[in-house]
């Protein structure tokens, strides 16, 4: 019995169309026959638009016309958006069940807010990578809409936009579980954080990626109690410059009911401040909910190597007797 190649499962074309960009999928088998020709206008799962290149003009121009079910595209991925038209793109653009959104080079504009607002409804993953430009209300607005997203569940966001000291104007609750702020050479300000987490009370992991943590406060946040339910937290600092006591004291008021905790310092450090036997106990006596702790520092050259691997161990040992798993990197 013979078969020809038109007459392959959908399943397996589309595993086929993985490995392909959408402008060679359509170059090789658009117009073989009018099944090849369905399929290829009604299963696009992922579109990736950057930089007005080559990819993107084809996409524009012969594939986003015609697709017969706009609602089978769940991923986009948008780079360098000041480089496409958004006006005269708009409905080309539109795409009203994308779940997962990636956002790289971004350029906030008026007109990349209305794009981004009628792909956002169904959005539960979004990752903004880099902003290029944009004043410091369009990010503030951005940063509004984002938070009033009623599906969003992880969202990857700059610190610096995260850091906003403006008073958000939004009076709904974030669903969003799981948020990563991402930057590297820029300090973030526990102040401005507090006021971020009233809004994200249902948040369960945290993770912080900065160059150093600033206690300076810009706004009384005195009488705001966090009540938020973060059981995961990860701190990946450059430099230790805050003592261990005043960065306990953040994540007792931060994140009281916190499970796991990860701090990763990528320099190192010059002390033994983040292994005093006396103040662990003192803390983790006061997290009453903590069950695994992971510390990735390294000692620097002028610390005795048995004296800092003795502390270690009697770290370890700490925890053990509390019933806390402890696991030193480096």
């Amino acid at each position: 019995m013979y078969s020809k190649i038109e007459d392959l499962s959908i399943e397996l074309w589309l595993e086929i169309f993985t490995y392909l960009k959408i402008r060679h999928q359509f170059n090789t088998f658009f117009n073989l026959n009018k099944r090849l020709n369905q399929i290829l206008l009604s299963y696009q799962p992922h579109i990736t638009l950057k930089n007005n290149d080559e990819d993107t003009q084809y996409i524009l121009k012969y594939v986003s016309p015609y697709l017969i079910h706009r609602e089978n595209v769940t991923g986009l991925r948008l780079e360098n958006t000041n480089k496409v038209d958004l006006i005269n793109n708009a409905k080309l653009l539109y795409f009203p069940r994308v779940a997962i959104l990636f956002l790289h080079r971004l350029h906030i504009t008026k007109d990349f807010l209305n794009l981004f607002q009628q792909n956002s409804t169904y959005l539960r993953y979004l990752n903004i990578s880099s902003i290029v430009s944009g004043d410091k209300i369009m990010i503030h607005q951005l940063l509004e809409i984002i938070l009033s997203l009623s599906n969003l569940q992880t969202l990857h966001l700059g610190l610096r936009m995260s850091m906003s000291p403006i008073q958000l104007r939004i009076s709904s609750k974030s669903p969003i579980k799981n948020l990563k702020l991402i930057g590297l050479n820029e300090n973030f300000f526990i102040d401005r954080l507090i006021i971020l987490l009233q809004y994200l009370p249902y948040l369960q992991s945290l993770h912080i990626i900065t160059n150093q943590i600033n206690f300076i406060s810009t706004k009384n946040t005195d009488n705001i109690s966090c009540t938020n339910s973060i059981s995961s937290f990860t701190l990946n600092i450059h430099e230790f410059i805050v003592s261990f006591v005043q960065f306990t004291n953040f994540i007792l008021r931060i994140i009281p009911y916190v499970q796991e905790l990860k701090i990763i310092c990528r320099s190192p450090v010059q002390n033994f401040d983040y292994l005093n036997h006396r103040e662990w106990i003192m803390f983790i006596q006061s997290l009453s909910n903590l069950k695994k702790i992971t510390l990735d520092i390294s000692r620097s050259n002028d610390i005795d190597e048995q004296i800092w691997n003795k502390k270690c161990q009697m770290l370890i040992k700490l925890m053990i007797k509390n019933h806390i798993i402890l696991q030193i990197v480096k």
